[in-house]
């Protein structure tokens, strides 16, 4: 069964969709250090491209962000689950800062995320549901790189890396560290497990 401390994840993750919001246009209640912020900046949802609101999203939720990486500091709650409500965007934003905390190149991550257009199966009842029920286009089910991309090119731009970022919200290098010494400890155990090392 799933540790019930990854319920925290999913509050969240949740209240990241929220904030997702094309309404959203400007920096006035971000939660990240003043330092990270040019408070000259113009809004970023003017044109309310997708990238424009994840951008978005990392400006003002700051909070939630440290609060989800907060669950992944403490090897007690892993296994951990993490989803949203499509798959693709808060979700791969936090799989991707992730990732990029422990050192993943970008075009790597790229890859990574443009990887859920193999999952897509158009014969699936969610599928159908989502296509004629909720009326999707077909945009809503695929997940380019022109969509993530732009993101990371802008954590590069604006903070240099994924840690930097991270460290400008307010989750320092030591809890990164954290993070880091956790998953690695979670590999090195599947690994040995998997190769019948150890029980």
């Amino acid at each position: 069964p799933l540790n019930p401390k990854t319920n925290r994840i999913r509050r969240s993750i949740n209240r990241l969709h929220r904030k997702l919001s094309p309404s959203v246009s400007s920096h006035s209640n971000a939660p990240v250090s003043p330092r990270s912020i040019n408070t000259t900046d113009k809004p970023i949802c003017d044109n309310n491209k997708e990238e424009d609101k994840k951008i978005e999203f990392l400006l003002k939720s700051g909070q939630n962000i440290k609060n989800i990486f907060q669950v992944f500091t403490d090897y007690d709650n892993y296994p951990i689950l993490m989803f949203c409500n499509y798959g693709k965007d808060e979700s791969s934003i936090i799989t991707a800062l992730l990732l990029g905390m422990m050192g993943i190149k970008d075009c790597i991550l790229v890859d990574h995320y443009i990887k859920s257009n193999q999952s897509i199966n158009v014969n699936s009842l969610l599928y159908k549901h989502l296509k004629y029920n909720l009326f999707w286009s077909e945009d809503n089910f695929e997940a380019p790189a022109e969509t993530i991309t732009p993101i990371l090119n802008w954590i590069s731009h604006r903070y240099g890396n994924v840690s930097s970022y991270l460290d400008a919200i307010g989750f320092p290098i030591e809890k990164q560290s954290k993070i880091k010494g956790c998953l690695l400890i979670r590999s090195l155990e599947e690994h040995l497990t998997s190769n019948n090392l150890i029980r």
